[in-house]
């Protein structure tokens, strides 16, 4: 079927996938005359493609997957600080993203929440502009329906009152569900809270000092541990244990979270705050991911 397929239509929209299925028929049948063809086919009819790369190198499709993985948590980032105001960082973030990835869903998305974020933080000319270039640059993507709306209102009101009217369908429409299911609510156990931080700009040594300065002066008598672990070769995590009630936990939280003396020169996006249970511990620290474990954490602990 395949091999007919492609023989009718050779130039169809489905060529390049319809050769890679053939290629691995034939490899997996034991058929290497074949495998070779439809290898060759793809390699020189198709340089530049994830499959001819993946046949090049075969390392290439875990490095393609580990790319993919970084650019979804970047964009859980990037709109968990659109949704907090935290504009500026989502306009840093999203210019990251542009540079370095070539996500066809997502992109246009971080273009997206660019645009609306130099309204917030510029003026609504700005966010006109680049609107419009996301409209031209993306035209098949679904935020392109949402891009047109604003541009139409900002026209038809003269003003910034489409940037509020439409707040609640754009995070509606950019909101990427985030999975937390794995996390389980359970309010007996053992938690920590937890401090990430962007290594390349907090002192992470400095912190910690600030943090046992406010532990003795607020819980001396708690035998609070402060400890650092290493997320990846940028985001650390500093733990302050342990809480065996989860009303001390909150406490805690609370009197810490805004603390001028301990969060003195960070500035918004370089760090995180949270509770974390003993139970779901080894599974944020596996998946570090940040953003996800936020939903939870709002969700379940904060009634957000």
């Amino acid at each position: 079927l395949f091999t007919a397929l492609l023989n009718r239509f050779p130039e169809n929209d489905h060529a390049l996938r319809t050769s890679y299925h053939l290629y691995r028929i034939y490899r997996d049948q034991g058929d290497s005359v074949n495998m070779q063809l439809y290898k060759d086919l793809i390699i020189n009819g198709y340089p530049d493609s994830d499959y001819a790369k993946i046949l090049i190198d075969p390392t290439y499709n875990a490095q393609l997957l580990a790319a993919q993985n970084r650019v979804q948590s970047l964009y859980e980032e990037t709109y968990l600080a659109f949704e907090r105001g935290q504009y500026r960082t989502a306009i840093l973030y999203s210019n990251e993203a542009i540079s370095n990835y070539q996500d066809a869903t997502l992109i246009p998305r971080f273009a997206f929440l660019k645009a609306v974020s130099l309204g917030k933080t510029m003026s609504t000319d700005t966010m006109k502009v680049e609107l419009k270039q996301l409209i031209n640059d993306y035209p098949q993507s679904e935020v392109v329906e949402y891009a047109r709306l604003i541009l139409g209102e900002e026209e038809a009101t003269g003003g910034t009152a489409a940037l509020s009217k439409e707040d609640e369908r754009v995070s509606d429409s950019l909101k990427k569900t985030m999975d937390f299911s794995m996390y389980k609510f359970n309010p007996q156990a053992t938690h920590f809270y937890a401090l990430i931080v962007n290594g390349n700009e907090v002192n992470v040594y400095g912190t910690k000092v600030r943090i046992t300065d406010f532990n003795t002066r607020n819980y001396s008598t708690e035998n609070l541990q402060v400890n650092s672990v290493l997320l990846d070769d940028t985001w650390q995590m500093i733990t302050i244990s342990s809480f065996n009630e989860l009303s001390k936990a909150l406490k805690y939280f609370n009197g810490i979270r805004d603390d001028s003396y301990i969060f003195s020169g960070m500035r918004e996006g370089s760090y995180d705050q949270f509770l974390i249970s003993a139970e779901n511990y080894p599974g944020f620290f596996k998946e570090k991911n940040t953003a996800a474990y936020q939903q939870f954490f709002k969700k379940n602990y904060l009634g957000e």
